[in-house]
């Protein structure tokens, strides 16, 4: 059973830097006359949303101890509202090759900060 997203935490990107995109369900073979021949490789992809989350300093506080013990450093799925539809989703953490899961950068005196995340909506 996938764990749940932090109740306390909003989870809806930024307009500002968003990014959504899915992978590719199709296998390319370059011919050596003709079109290249294609076929579907999968039934389902999944497709990333990239972005930034506005949070207080205490939600992303919240957030990080659900991320290190909830879901296990992002080895662990979990269900959230989908960015663009509200419906529920089962996603997990990007961690790019950087090793780096995601970035909190304080906005000075105000008491918030962007959490910057990429996750995965699985099929």
């Amino acid at each position: 059973m996938s764990e749940s997203w932090p109740a306390t935490c909003p989870s809806a990107f930024e307009n500002s830097g968003y990014a959504y995109g899915a992978g590719s369900g199709v296998l390319r073979s370059d011919m050596d006359a003709g079109p290249a021949k294609v076929r579907r490789r999968f039934t389902a992809v999944t497709k990333n949303h990239k972005g930034n989350i506005l949070m207080s300093n205490a939600q992303f506080a919240t957030w990080e101890s659900w991320f290190e013990n909830t879901i296990a450093f992002g080895s662990l799925s979990f269900t959230m509202p989908h960015p663009l539809t509200g419906a529920t989703i089962t996603a997990r953490m990007v961690i790019p090759s950087s090793g780096k899961a995601y970035q909190f950068t304080p906005e000075s005196g105000t008491g918030l900060g962007l959490l910057a995340i990429e996750i995965e909506v699985l099929p």
